[in-house]
């Protein structure tokens, strides 16, 4: 039986979101890099095994690659999820996933801004409506809610 492309586009939203609920209980029992250190194990058991039967080998990329493949993982993977989970013991979940949600404006205005990359009318529209549909969503549909919203600084 073949599943349908949007049931993983569905499911990898589910996973995206529970990553800050679960991770907002977590960061109080572990610590950032544990958790993260974790998440990646546990992914490693589950797509390993998803890439060998599919590929039937593990790929290995070109020995030119692998200065810039460690940077963005050490970037990307290492850096970037430990510093949600640390911050998800200073703030909500729902605040940590509106911040996450201004990813592809910053990603624009950043592409921009170093010139490698145009800002068009199109894409800020499109990184528009991604912000104000991950605010509705979370905010369940009320503004009240999202006027409501407060950012939680460390010790006050």
């Amino acid at each position: 039986m073949k599943i349908p492309p949007y049931v993983f586009l569905i499911l990898a939203t589910l996973f995206w979101a529970g990553n800050f609920t679960f991770g907002r209980m977590l960061s109080e029992a572990l610590p950032p890099f544990g958790i993260n250190l974790i998440r990646w194990i546990i992914a490693c058991v589950v797509l390993v095994p998803l890439t060998l039967a599919r590929e039937g080998r593990l790929a290995r990329p070109p020995l030119g690659l692998w200065p810039a493949l460690i940077m963005m993982s050490v970037a990307g993977i290492i850096l970037f999820q430990s510093l949600v989970y640390l911050s998800l013991r200073f703030t909500t979940s729902t605040n940590a996933a509106l911040i996450a949600a201004t990813t592809p404006v910053m990603t624009l205005l950043i592409a921009a801004a170093i010139r490698t990359d145009r800002l068009t009318v199109r894409r800020a529209v499109g990184a528009l409506l991604s912000v104000v549909g991950v605010a509705w969503v979370v905010s369940r549909r009320s503004l009240g809610a999202l006027l409501e919203l407060s950012i939680k600084i460390a010790g006050t």
